[in-house]
């Protein structure tokens, strides 16, 4: 972090949740900020945005509007269909883990 030689910095705020070897550079006194929960919502609901966008074929609707408007098809949707929710769990002493929440068995039917 050359560009903060001669300035006096009390704070680094990164944009991002890596903070690996930044300690090493930074200058005696300075804290650094990250931004851990700052972009995971956005992204999860960019996730599942483009899934559902894909499964409904939002692309190939794009893609053909040049073409005649009879070209399109339905799509399967997600209604009456099982979704499987997978979230990262916290680091452990093993690494990173996945945690799936499956919904009771009375939710899931037959």
């Amino acid at each position: 972090m050359t560009a903060l030689d001669g300035v006096d910095v009390a704070l680094v705020q990164s944009q991002s949740i890596g903070y690996d070897g930044v300690a090493s550079v930074l200058p005696d006194g300075c804290l650094f900020a990250i931004a851990a929960g700052v972009h995971e919502p956005s992204t999860a609901e960019l996730a599942w945005g483009m899934m559902i966008s894909s499964q409904r074929g939002m692309p190939d609707f794009v893609r053909n509007q040049e073409k005649a408007p009879g070209t399109n098809s339905q799509r399967p949707s997600l209604a009456d269909r099982r979704v499987l929710l997978a979230t990262p769990m916290p680091k452990s002493a093993e690494g990173p883990q996945l945690y799936v929440r499956a919904p009771p068995a009375a939710a899931i039917g037959n």
